[in-house]
């Protein structure tokens, strides 16, 4: 989610918050079928070979990733999103606070 560009992070986030419960029912019912039918290791051998599948996934894409990273911060789709805590937002802060301390001062 951190590297996509700021104008698709809502199709992001929303794209996460569908499939997650999703795969979380398939594998559920898979690793429980596997228990049963094979037995208690069986779901521990899926949840392996998954991992390594995705390890090997990952480092076949990673330079794709990368480039795809780069061209979106050369054309400023990635832009670097702005904190409080960040110096220059600070400064344009109302009231130029540095935190919460100086907003709880009771002042007479």
């Amino acid at each position: 989610m951190d590297a996509s560009p700021i104008t698709l992070m809502g199709a992001v986030m929303g794209g996460l918050s569908t499939m997650q419960p999703i795969g979380i029912l398939f594998f559920l019912a898979l690793g429980g079928v596997l228990y049963d039918g094979i037995g208690p290791g069986a779901a521990f051998a899926l949840k392996g070979i998954a991992s390594i599948a995705l390890v090997v996934w990952l480092f076949t894409i990673r330079n794709a990733v990368t480039d795809e990273i780069k061209a979106n911060i050369q054309y400023g789709l990635g832009r670097k999103r702005k904190s409080y805590y960040d110096e220059e937002s600070r400064r344009r802060a109302p009231g130029r606070h540095r935190g919460t301390e100086s907003y709880a001062q009771i002042r007479v």
